[in-house]
């Protein structure tokens, strides 16, 4: 147990990988949850509920995930800025020709 031990905590701090599922198999999964919770009462209820905010949740990431994220590039000052629509449109003109 070193110095890079307590740097990374012995691997705590580490991001962990992980698969998305496909957002039409969680969609199908929070439409059958809707459905159960019609005739829902008392825990039950509350159970639904919270499975369905948790796949609220998935989908939400699935959907996130597939958005195209914004470039940013560093200015003159050294700064990171996002780089305009219009910038990146004549980068593929370009690359285009």
């Amino acid at each position: 147990m070193g110095l890079g031990w307590f740097k990374n905590l012995g691997g705590l701090l580490e991001r962990e990988e992980f698969d998305l599922p496909n957002d039409a198999e969680i969609q199908a999964w929070a439409d059958s949850i809707q459905a159960e919770l019609v005739g829902a009462q008392g825990s039950e209820k509350t159970r639904l509920l919270y499975t369905l905010a948790n796949a609220m949740i998935f989908l939400n990431q699935i959907q996130e995930k597939k958005k195209p994220k914004k470039p940013i590039v560093k200015n003159d000052k050294g700064k990171w800025v996002w780089v305009s629509d219009e910038d990146v449109q004549e980068k593929h003109e370009l690359d285009d020709k």
